[in-house]
């Protein structure tokens, strides 16, 4: 939170953001969407910042069009999706900044498909892993993290802030690394 200083252990969102868009621009999309929360939540604002840079860095404008943020359920992200696939030029590949916009965009994809839609239907970029992600209709590819050592090193510094205070003082801000799994078509 703004202004707070405490200890926080936080995922490498900018980085991971821009390595699944830039992977998704180097696979030869030039119409990557976003699907995202809403703007005041730091992890939202963070994950932005990394799609934006990798269009950036691809002489890509960001396409108001194609961002949709604000989606908090699956439910507001299977409609957000859906809006997107209605576009006139609907966008050929889908940053989805959270396990939440991938499933619900995922839903989406998959009503066109029961009901044989003839829109070609978009990759996706999902920041975090989900259950069969491997397994969807569409190439999903994932920018994953370890949960278990973010846990890990949270407990340290909590420990550590337990045992002495002035120990680790001031609050302490660590980035913990995500990797990007690459889907096969």
């Amino acid at each position: 939170m703004p202004g707070v200083e405490a200890d926080a252990v936080v995922l490498d969102d900018i980085g991971g953001a821009y390595r699944g868009t830039k992977a998704m621009l180097e696979a030869g999309h030039t119409r990557v969407a976003y699907l995202g929360n809403v703007t005041s939540v730091f992890t939202g604002q963070r994950r932005f910042e990394g799609y934006e840079r990798a269009l950036a860095e691809h002489g890509i404008p960001v396409d108001p069009e194609l961002v949709r943020r604000g989606q908090q359920d699956v439910a507001t992200a299977s409609a957000a999706m859906h809006e997107l696939l209605d576009l006139a030029h609907p966008p050929t590949a889908v940053f989805s900044a959270n396990n939440r916009n991938t499933i619900g965009a995922l839903e989406e994809i998959g009503a066109r498909i029961r009901n044989r839609s003839a829109v070609p239907l978009p990759a996706i970029v999902s920041f975090d892993d989900f259950e069969l992600a491997d397994m969807m209709p569409v190439p999903v590819t994932v920018i994953d993290h370890e949960p278990r050592e973010l846990g890990r090193e949270a407990a340290r510094l909590l420990f550590a802030r337990l045992l002495d205070p002035t120990a680790i003082d001031p609050a302490h801000q660590i980035e913990m690394p995500t990797q990007l799994r690459i889907a096969r078509a």
